[in-house]
């Protein structure tokens, strides 16, 4: 069902249609919240919460949706678990608490939309190169510990293997990019 669709449902007052197609989402919001440290019950109640969220907002009036409702509602079950964690001294406090504002989730959406479009990159870079931009980017290696570690025979080869990776990974994105529009 079409995700506008499934709005009008909602300003329509018909939600139970469309909240069984919205529960179908439910598995890739709770692989992400336990992915960030949540349980599984908390999981659950963190979705229903977004769900409430997604309804109030869908009936106020200039809702617009930016984004897919997988996004949305991804991007609220985060920054409610953020909420969560915040109140139980699982992060420090200098993070304030995070308010419930169009502009707030929106950017939530474009940052998910963000990590969705790098894992579609990578996800067609070949398994060396992906590892390789995984070390340097997200372990912070060093070029030189990323060659002893993947058996380089030299720093420059590494350096090299690691241009060519990053070319292979903007071809993709534009490739991404191109399908999107």
């Amino acid at each position: 069902m079409d995700d506008q669709l499934i709005i009008e449902l909602i300003r329509n007052r018909r939600e139970d249609r469309a909240l069984s197609q919205l529960y179908q989402l439910f598995p890739m919001v709770r692989k992400m919240l336990l992915r960030q440290g949540a349980t599984s019950t908390q999981s659950e109640d963190l979705f229903q919460e977004a769900l409430i969220i997604l309804v109030r907002r869908a009936r106020s009036e200039g809702f617009i949706l930016r984004s897919s409702l997988g996004t949305y509602l991804v991007a609220v079950s985060r920054l409610l678990h953020l909420n969560q964690a915040r109140k139980q001294g699982s992060i420090p406090e200098v993070f304030s608490e995070v308010e419930f504002t169009d502009e707030n989730i929106n950017s939530w959406v474009e940052e998910e939309e963000r990590y969705k479009m790098a894992e579609g990159v990578l996800a067609r870079l070949q398994d060396r190169c992906q590892e390789l931009l995984m070390l340097f980017y997200l372990d912070r290696l060093s070029v030189a510990a990323i060659a002893a570690r993947m058996g380089y025979s030299s720093e420059g080869s590494a350096r090299n293997q690691k241009y060519k990776c990053l070319e292979a990974a903007k071809a993709s994105l534009k490739s991404l990019s191109a399908n999107q529009l």
